[in-house]
């Protein structure tokens, strides 16, 4: 873990520091598309992380996330995302902008350049006894990082060089 004056905090995180003990070249080459690297993070970096999504308040997080459309969630939409958690819903968001999202973000795009066809963060919050997330297909790598509590995933043989993508977020909406 290195800081730099990378944030007002003075830290930058590194995409080294979410898959130590490998080594980003050795990720790239033997991990990436082509089978899954899971490994666990230090309290330190767990802690900085979850700051970055402000410590899991699912109200803050929302404010500082998107919609498909990329407008900003409502007020009274936040709201709505958390009775359904409390409902035990799961609530998922796509496209993440907290200060932790926007650093994964810079690591992975400075670490990895030219590995990233389309970047984005997204967040997931359930609680035991939630119902699942459907299953679905997304065309782009993913890099799950989770902050609390175990989840079962499921998943199927990669390419390390996907043809599509996610929708940006600046395209119109469908």
């Amino acid at each position: 873990m290195a800081a730099n004056s990378a944030d007002e905090s003075g830290f930058e995180l590194y995409f080294r520091d979410l898959i130590s003990p490998l080594q980003v070249d050795s990720f790239l080459g033997d991990y990436w598309g082509r089978q899954v690297y899971t490994t666990g993070l230090c309290e330190d970096m767990l802690t900085i992380i979850s700051v970055g999504f402000h410590d899991g308040d699912l109200a803050e997080c929302a404010a500082d996330c998107r919609k498909d459309d990329n407008s900003h969630f409502t007020d009274e939409e936040i709201e709505q995302l958390s009775s359904d958690l409390d409902q035990r819903k799961s609530v998922i968001l796509p496209f993440c902008f907290a200060p932790g999202a926007i650093d994964i973000k810079k690591a992975f795009i400075t670490g990895c350049s030219g590995y990233g066809n389309d970047i984005e963060v997204g967040m997931y919050f359930s609680r035991p006894g939630c119902e699942q997330a459907p299953w679905h297909f997304d065309p782009n790598h993913n890099i799950t990082i989770q902050l609390v509590g175990e989840k079962d995933w499921y998943y199927i043989p990669g390419d390390p060089n996907t043809l599509g993508s996610a929708r940006g977020l600046r395209d119109a909406p469908m």
